[in-house]
């Protein structure tokens, strides 16, 4: 693979959930994907009192999104686990 980026308009979204995570935009999917397993198996207690000031629909969303997203990206466009061309 070449070192270009890989261009995702359509997962614009992208960038807003690796920087709820913390994540820097050039990082591996399988850094999204170790950390949005973590996040998702906090108890959802912690996690409210972690994330105060948003709703706990939005904490499920973004369990769900960080498996959606890798799966959409691995799974489904066969993009490796380990690229870092994703932004």
């Amino acid at each position: 693979m070449n070192s270009k980026s890989i261009d995702l308009p359509q997962y614009s979204h992208l960038s807003f959930y690796l920087r709820f995570f913390r994540l820097p935009e050039t990082t591996l999917l399988s850094n999204l994907m170790l950390i949005g397993q973590q996040f998702c198996e906090e108890g959802w207690s912690a996690l409210k009192k972690k994330y105060s000031s948003l709703y706990e629909d939005d904490l499920v969303r973004y369990c769900f999104s960080s498996s959606y997203i890798v799966a959409l990206l691995h799974d489904t466009l066969g993009i490796s686990l380990d690229d870092q061309r994703l932004m």
